[in-house]
């Protein structure tokens, strides 16, 4: 794994006549976390988007985990999860279910997806509940599950 998991530079993105993001260059170190703090319309959501490949920069260039995302956007969108403000949880399952529905979305074989969700549960403490739906998971436990989906992939 590079030393270095995200750099941007110059990372721009216009809409319109409008600048949302102006020139960002930015160093985040593997292991490291990193948050985006700002008022309203400073241009957060619109960074992350940009990072994630949901909204593609206007100008600069990204490099997540050593790959040029404007040249190997599918192999750098297969290493980044993302978990979503809204969550998206599939409220009938399970939360092994759940792990197992997304592992074999990411292309995981099924050997891989049970092992990796099972590891999963245990990390987050949710392995005891292994009949209990996603709707009856409190808040804190469906954030825990959808930070386990994020990076059941790596």
């Amino acid at each position: 794994m590079p030393d270095i998991a995200v750099r941007t530079q110059r990372l721009t993105r216009r809409f319109g006549n409008l600048t949302a993001v102006d020139a960002i260059d930015l160093q985040v170190a593997a292991g490291q976390f990193f948050g985006f703090l700002g008022p309203n319309g400073a241009g957060k959501s619109t960074t992350i988007k940009m990072l994630t490949g949901l909204l593609a920069p206007t100008g600069g260039s990204m490099n997540l985990l050593g790959l040029d995302f404007a040249t190997h956007p599918v192999e750098v969108k297969r290493q980044i999860g993302v978990v979503p403000e809204g969550m998206g949880l599939l409220d009938r399952l399970t939360g092994s279910e759940y792990l197992h529905f997304v592992g074999r979305m990411y292309g995981l074989d099924r050997a891989t997806t049970q092992r990796r969700a099972n590891e999963l549960l245990d990390f987050m403490q949710l392995a005891d509940r292994p009949k209990t739906l996603i709707a009856d998971y409190s808040h804190g436990m469906q954030k825990k599950l959808a930070l386990a989906a994020a990076v059941i992939h790596g």
